[in-house]
């Protein structure tokens, strides 16, 4: 495997600072019900989070630079470093993930990502997610909640049939406005043709 960079903490805080300011990408929902949120930032950090129908946190993967780490409700929590970005040939062959097997190793990364999220106080409740599970892993503890993170599923389907009606109404105002130019258009050339006939009969008189 390729050296892994060392990363100060100040790049780790930049990077993750970026990743706030950040609007998230949401996917439409699966047949489950379940939805990708990726939170991309622009100095090597992303934080992509998979909610259920019920919008609970059901897994989240931080990558940050070169480390990796993967929550998931039901096994908990795992790091390691993404070999893509140290350029390793056993990128291809393992899935580009390699998880760590040396417990402090996985203690330091966790130690670093939660020092770069712990200036993080805004409302996203997926970024807050993470910050708490890292938090707590890295001083030996664990988090978990049953709180929603984000809409659920049916709150999802009322957004869209609000969506679908405003563009209706939308669309109908459009074709309103339309039709109201078009008879406007027409009353103003009625009003020049009989001007234009009136002026003409002035003429010939």
């Amino acid at each position: 495997m390729a050296t892994v960079p060392q990363r100060t903490a100040n790049e780790l805080k930049a990077a993750i600072d970026t990743m706030f300011r950040i609007r998230a990408v949401e996917s439409p929902p699966d047949e489950q019900g379940a939805r990708t949120i990726w939170h991309r930032g622009a100095k090597g950090a992303d934080l992509v989070t998979t909610v259920d129908k019920d919008g609970k946190v059901a897994r989240q993967e931080l990558y940050l630079f070169e480390h990796y780490f993967l929550f998931d409700r039901q096994g908990g929590l795992r790091t390691g470093v993404n070999l893509e970005k140290v350029g390793s040939s056993a990128a291809r062959a393992s899935g580009d993930i390699a998880f760590d097997q040396d417990a402090q190793l996985g203690k330091k990364r966790l130690e670093d990502a939660a020092q770069a999220l712990s200036p993080y106080s805004g409302a996203d409740k997926l970024i807050g997610h993470a910050k708490r599970v890292f938090t707590s892993a890295a001083t030996g503890g664990s988090y978990s909640s049953d709180e929603p993170m984000t809409r659920n599923q049916d709150a999802l389907k009322l957004e869209d049939l609000k969506a679908a009606s405003q563009e209706l109404q939308r669309r109908e105002l459009d074709a309103r406005l339309s039709q109201q130019r078009r008879n406007l258009l027409l009353a103003i050339g009625a009003v020049l043709l009989a001007a234009g006939s009136v002026l003409t009969y002035l003429l010939l008189k």
